[in-house]
């Protein structure tokens, strides 16, 4: 297989991994998050807490979290062997702890590749102002 068609193969498994990750987000499905997400993860949330992944999967566990909808655009990704570096804007709908969320937000994520599965070692996530 050329590098390029590798190269190719290996983003379309990224879109596939970001685009199971939206769904797993809207149904709280905590076992395909778990499957998603590094075991060291740590993410930075909008006001700079850093969490982990067992912070995150109890945050969706536990309901307090709640994703209503999730369009995602303007997804870049880049290649760096067995990493893969996502930005994308999202315009996101749910609830936090009972307080509404409804805005856009530019999420960072970088994907490893560990044991032939991609997963979210880190990332963050930051408000984008209203237009």
């Amino acid at each position: 297989m050329s590098e390029v068609i590798k190269e190719q193969y290996t983003v379309n498994q990224i879109i596939a991994s970001e685009a199971a990750l939206f769904e797993a987000l809207k149904t709280s499905d905590v076992s395909a998050l778990d499957n998603l997400l590094h075991e060291d993860l740590l993410f930075v949330i909008p006001g700079g807490i850093i969490i982990t992944k067992q912070m995150d999967l109890e945050a969706y566990r536990s309901g307090n979290m709640r994703v209503l909808s999730v369009i995602a655009n303007s997804q870049i990704i880049k290649m760096f062997g067995g990493t893969a570096v996502v930005s994308v804007t999202v315009e996101l709908k749910g609830a936090y702890m009972g307080e509404p969320i409804d805005g856009k937000f530019s999420y960072l994520r970088v994907w490893k590749c560990q044991d032939n599965c991609w997963k979210i070692i880190t990332g963050s996530c930051t408000v984008l102002p209203e237009n």
